[in-house]
């Protein structure tokens, strides 16, 4: 059974980061669920190409990435886009 959601809820695009393909998949296939357009995308520069093509609404970044940190990445995406709320996430206890 599909959780109802509000129209809006329903266009919205949301940009997922991360470096595991699995932890990606798994969020996009769960975020579809409640009637959001998921964009993935496996590093912070892939995301930043995505964010600069598509209007996004919500961004959810791993911290740990190799290349460029989640922190890297939302300096360069405030740049981009300065209101785009940003969630960060990380599979350890040890973020700075």
């Amino acid at each position: 059974m599909t959780p109802s959601v509000g129209k809006a809820q329903q266009t919205a695009v949301l940009l997922c980061i991360d470096d595991s393909p699995d932890l990606l998949e798994c969020e996009k296939a769960f975020l579809e669920t409640f009637g959001y357009t998921v964009l993935t995308a496996p590093s912070g520069s892939k995301g930043l190409e995505l964010a600069s093509i598509h209007a996004v609404d919500v961004v959810i970044v791993d911290y740990f990435m190799p290349e460029m940190n989640g922190h890297e990445f939302v300096v360069e995406m405030r740049r981009l886009s300065p209101q785009a709320p940003i969630i960060m996430l990380s599979g350890t206890v040890d973020v700075p």
